[in-house]
């Protein structure tokens, strides 16, 4: 049991790192999302068609850190989320070397056509996806971010899980400081009780700073 409360409070200040590094990317950071073997049983955007928990967890935190994104598929490489697609079954699990490093070859160039070199590259996906094209990005000289490296199926779920959580509680804060802001304007004489009860906090930029520890996301 103190085994697991350790790994979850690990993975949650590894998502808390994560969540600064990729907020501080702004517009320059682009996640590389894998699919899942669980899809729809119809024609639709590459965004919708796979199922798993863990693919629309990492498009949702993808959607939530304002990250343009696309997706690694083993039948057509690299997706655009908003290219129609018809379901199929193929995973590169269980492929061929030689499958792999054809698949990798053909990502690859699809990266360079379609992503500007000067974007960061954050992988929210497996091993089986990565290991054909990272260390090839990397020779190239592309930023890449792999937050996610090293742990299991449910790890990566955890993981954003806690990222999701972080955003919401974000959220919250900026909203407390929009309507701390408001009663200031409205009510000055207020300001200096408020600095007092915050500890002298009275502005957006210390945000991160009244943010809860790691392990308070679990």
């Amino acid at each position: 049991m103190e085994h697991t409360k350790d790994c979850d409070i690990i993975i949650a200040q590894r998502a808390a790192e994560a969540a600064v590094k990729i907020q501080q990317l702004g517009p320059n950071g682009y996640a590389l999302i894998s699919c899942s073997k669980t899809k729809n049983t119809h024609r639709d955007l590459a965004r919708h068609m796979y199922a798993s928990p863990l693919f629309r967890k990492s498009v949702l935190v993808a959607e939530r850190l304002k990250l343009s994104f696309s997706i690694l598929s083993a039948k057509f490489g690299l997706l655009e989320p908003d290219t129609p697609i018809e379901p199929y079954d193929t995973t590169l699990k269980g492929q061929s070397k030689q499958y792999k490093t054809n698949w990798g070859e053909k990502v690859l160039d699809q990266i360079r056509q379609w992503i500007p070199s000067d974007k960061a590259l954050i992988a929210l996906a497996g091993e089986d996806y990565l290991s054909p094209i990272s260390e090839r990005l990397e020779a190239e000289g592309r930023s890449l971010y792999l937050p996610m490296k090293g742990l299991s199926l449910g790890q990566r779920l955890s993981f954003l899980n806690y990222i999701l959580r972080i955003e919401k509680r974000q959220d919250a804060a900026r909203s407390a400081y929009g309507l701390f802001e408001w009663i200031c304007a409205r009510f000055p004489q207020r300001r200096r009780y408020f600095r007092s009860a915050s500890g002298g906090h009275t502005s957006r930029s210390s945000l991160p700073s009244l943010l809860p520890a790691a392990s308070h996301y679990h």
